[in-house]
């Protein structure tokens, strides 16, 4: 009996908030799911301008520490959307900012994932069925 593997394609838009992942299976079927990243975001307080002092004389700077445990949050949130890519052909990564550079970032990490095609392009705000008709136009899928 013949082993047959579906590779599935995928059209990921990102941000900081949330990720929406559109998988295309072999089949030309579209399915899609959302991953909030859960990322707390920092806490502004007017006037607050002096740093503490912790043993030592050492300067405790909390803007610091509030933007490391941002982005480890973040990082967490790459690899929890990464893990969610299943025989994968083909990747479209969409979506503002630096999110999408960082996710591809994490892809190229995976040794699973060295040798799928990926593309990477700039995209607003999007909604789901607005994401499917680019994904859709993206793959040749009618």
């Amino acid at each position: 009996m013949k082993k047959t593997t579906n590779l599935n394609r995928y059209g990921i838009w990102i941000d900081h908030k949330q990720a929406t992942i559109m998988c295309v299976d072999g089949e030309g079927n579209l399915s899609s799911r959302t991953i909030k990243s859960g990322i707390r975001t920092m806490n502004r307080f007017d006037g607050e301008t002096t740093s503490k002092t912790g043993l030592f004389r050492h300067t405790l700077n909390r803007e610091t520490h509030d933007q490391n445990r941002m982005n480890q949050e973040f990082k967490k949130f790459l690899k929890e959307v990464v893990m969610n890519l299943e025989h994968v052909n083909g990747i479209l990564i969409l979506g503002p900012g630096d999110g999408r550079h960082e996710l591809l970032n994490e892809i190229q990490k995976q040794k699973s994932l060295e040798s799928v095609w990926i593309e990477n392009k700039p995209a607003d705000k999007m909604k789901v069925t607005e994401m499917k008709v680019v994904v859709k136009e993206h793959f040749g899928i009618s």
